[in-house]
């Protein structure tokens, strides 16, 4: 036993640990946090600006989610109506409405123009000439008639042909319930067709139903080519619904194409929309129940422009289960999407990998895995350099991730961004983040709240991420593994984190978390609030933590209730605090032990500026091992309580410390205060290090506990007054508290 310095028979304490009676005018600077008033009973949070979906567009309904986020919903409080064959329900519509102009009672379109010439069709007309009365039975006979700039008015009926059109021309349906183009299967591959064929001139097609066909539906190619589409259904074609190619110009309008279905000869494709080097413009178009890809825009110089566009129910490919997605842009493309829906999608909503895709006021929802392995299940993902900017999104209902990036080159902008209720791939019950930047990518998010996500919140994985007015909270742990933890925010691999103006709330067993060197994670009037260990501490709670030489700075932090510790570095990494509050740490359910404030350990090193630690547990700051130090410099430690098992399981070691450090580790302290420590105001033990200036410690039932009666106590009184202790100083063999063993962070 070592002696014990200051208790009745032995030497008296050196003259400078004789109680100083009270301060002695050591001035701590206070944290400087302009958001927290350390006198309010409720805890303060960051200015953090909210995503602001609103002003809804038009017809849209502004909602709120059960926590209290203000989004733009597209459809009625009962969501999509479902519609009857040649009615569709567009974004921000109350109901159904018909494609195109409604069935007049004659057989021939209402409301033809009159300054230009019309060629009447009706099926199954003999010997005609095109004019009202006597009508050709064919379409092809009327175009082949038909001068430029004509309208060929097409009756009610059912055409069963192909037609090709390389003139300026109009195609004119009776409506598009009862007016119906088919064609079948093409006898010869390698060469395009479609139940319409447009490879020169400017043509139009409104009123019709294109339908039960063996081949694409509308087919569009060439500089010279261009059609506009209005009111026009494509139903249960083959290969493609509609597609543009080699320079040509498409507009839809008030378009729906559906069940497109596989090609015959090997059951491929099946896609609502291809577009390659083309440009197409979409304006309310439904898309739904497609193969493949509901739309798949490819090659330089490709553009979609999509306007109150829905896309959804895509189905997989037919031969081998893959794909389902809902809109990919490859190669060069560009794609703008504006108040549009993709929902009940497979594998992915937007894809882009090596194109450029602006979203703005938009739903991607409802992702499901791929049918075939059961993977991804994304909602937005942009590779091979590839960029992608999101203004008011909402992803919501998505599995594996909400947004990815990954790739060197690869930018994803978000602004005014919701991500939630990401769930797990089905294959394995593997991840769930809500954002994910990996391989060299760069996301930028500024308003966005990422929520009830699974594995992880935000993940930068040797990416750089820097997100600002964010809000992070009740990230799940993974399906596959309950005790994996669910972590706000993580940065590995020599990733870049910065976080500016957020708040982390109820993650699992890490808030924040860095991991290995080269690794740069900076947090900015952040808030980190009842982060959770796992149950029986299978993953301690730790609001900040950085190990593995990971480098962190923190400041205008505060970390609230935290089940663990506060703060944590492990393995050589350094973190620097400036202006911070860890407080109310709790102990680990069920067991009782920690609910530390800060700590270091394995060679890890800290520099604290400004800093609060109040009403923490167990031991507030600490330091293990030989390499580990703190320093410290205008700091508040005050009301550190024993564990919460000390009336139970532990109760030989209660503890209660203010600083301790332990097993050749390094404290200094400058401008302090130690108040109210239950057991020691400080504690050095295993050859710990402690050094004191300019401060006081007060109100602990032991001043400085030192476990070697030969410590130098100078280096404990350098102007610091100890007073309303129980004992100045005690110099005997008093239980240490063990390093913490924490789980690995890193995430595949």
């Amino acid at each position: 036993m070592l002696a014990c310095a200051g208790c009745s028979g032995s030497t008296p304490p050196a003259p400078a640990m004789t109680d100083a009676g009270g301060p002695v005018g050591v001035t701590v600077a206070p944290p400087l946090i302009d958001w927290l008033d350390p006198a309010a009973p409720e805890l303060a949070a960051p200015p953090i600006a909210p995503p602001a979906l609103a002003p809804c567009p038009t017809g849209w309904r502004e909602s709120t989610t059960d926590t209290g986020i203000v989004v733009c919903e597209p459809w009625p409080e009962g969501g999509p109506a479902v519609c009857p064959e040649g009615e569709a329900q567009f974004p921000g519509d109350s109901a159904c409405a018909p494609i195109g102009d409604p069935c007049p009672a004659d057989t021939f379109p209402a409301g033809l123009p009159t300054d230009r010439t019309i060629v009447y069709v009706l099926a199954g007309a003999l010997s005609g000439d095109g004019t009202r009365g006597r009508p050709f039975g064919t379409v092809g006979e009327a175009l082949a008639s038909a001068p430029t700039g004509a309208v060929v008015a097409i009756g009610a009926g059912t055409y069963d042909e192909p037609l090709t059109i390389t003139r300026d021309v109009t195609l004119w349906g009776e409506c598009a319930t009862r007016t119906i183009l088919t064609a079948p299967a093409p006898t010869t591959t390698g060469t395009p067709t479609g139940v319409i064929l447009v490879t020169s001139g400017s043509a139009t097609v409104r009123n019709l139903r294109l339908a039960n066909a063996g081949r694409t539906g509308i087919s569009v190619g060439g500089a010279a080519a261009s059609l506009e589409l209005d009111g026009v259904v494509l139903s249960r074609v083959s290969t493609q619904g509609l597609t543009v190619w080699d320079g040509a110009t498409v507009a839809a309008h008030d378009v729906v194409i559906r069940d497109t279905q596989p090609r015959a000869r090997d059951g491929l494709a099946g896609n609502g929309i291809g577009v390659e080097s083309a440009t197409v413009t979409l304006a309310r178009v439904l898309v739904e129940r497609n193969r493949y890809m509901g739309i798949l825009i490819g090659a330089a110089g490709a553009s979609l422009d999509a306007t109150d566009l829905v896309v959804r129910d895509t189905q997989p490919m037919m031969t081998d289960a893959s794909a389902g997605g809902a809109i990919a842009a490859i190669a060069g493309a560009h794609v703008r999407l504006t108040r549009s829906v993709l929902e009940r999608n497979r594998m992915i909503g937007v894809l882009c990998d090596g194109a450029t895709v602006e979203i703005e006021s938009s739903v991607v929802r409802d992702v499901l895995s791929q049918e075939a392995d059961r993977a991804a299940g994304r909602g937005i993902g942009v590779q091979q350099a590839g960029v992608v900017t999101a203004r008011r999104l909402l992803v919501e209902r998505t599995r594996e991730l909400g947004l990815y990036a990954g790739g060197g080159g690869v930018t994803l902008v978000a602004q005014d961004v919701v991500v939630r209720d990401v769930e797990s791939r089905e294959v394995d019950g593997a991840s769930g983040r809500g954002v994910n930047a990996e391989r060299g990518a760069t996301v930028e998010l500024a308003r966005a709240v990422v929520e009830r996500t699974r594995d992880v919140g935000i993940t930068s994985h040797a990416a750089t991420v820097h997100a600002e007015d964010v809000i992070v909270r009740d990230t799940r742990p993974p399906e596959a593994d309950a005790l994996a933890g669910g972590f706000g925010a993580h940065v590995q691999e020599a990733g870049v984190l910065t976080l500016t103006r957020a708040r982390i709330d109820r993650s699992n067993v890490y808030a924040v978390s860095a991991v290995d060197a080269d690794t740069q994670l900076s947090l900015e009037d952040v808030l980190v609030t009842e982060t959770t260990s796992n149950p029986d501490g299978e993953g301690i709670g730790i609001g900040v933590f950085a190990q593995l030489d990971a480098s962190a700075s923190l400041s205008r932090v505060v970390i609230d209730g935290a089940e663990g510790m506060g703060i944590a570095g492990d393995s050589g990494a350094l973190i620097r605090i400036a202006d911070a509050v860890v407080r109310g740490g709790r102990s680990i359910a069920g067991i009782g032990s920690l609910g530390r404030a800060f700590g270091v350990q394995l060679g890890a090193r800290a520099e604290v500026a400004r800093a609060r630690f109040s009403s923490n547990r167990d031991v507030a700051v600490l330091a293990f091992g030989e390499g580990s130090a703190i320093d410290m410099e205008d700091v508040t430690i005050e009301d550190t309580m024993p564990r919460e098992c000390a009336s139970t399981t532990c109760a030989s070691e209660p503890f209660g410390i203010g600083i301790g450090s332990y097993w050749s580790a390094s404290v200094t302290a400058r401008r302090f205060e130690i108040a109210r420590a239950d057991l020691c105001g400080v504690h050095i033990a295993g050859g710990g290090q402690l050094d004191l200036h300019e401060g006081a410690v007060t109100g602990a039932a032991i001043g400085a506990c030192v476990e070697s009666a030969d410590y130098d106590v100078s280096r404990l009184t350098d102007g610091v007054a100890y007073y309303d202790n129980g004992t100045n100083l005690q110099a005997s063999e008093l239980p240490v508290p063990e390093p913490t063993e924490w789980d690995p962070t890193t995430r595949e």
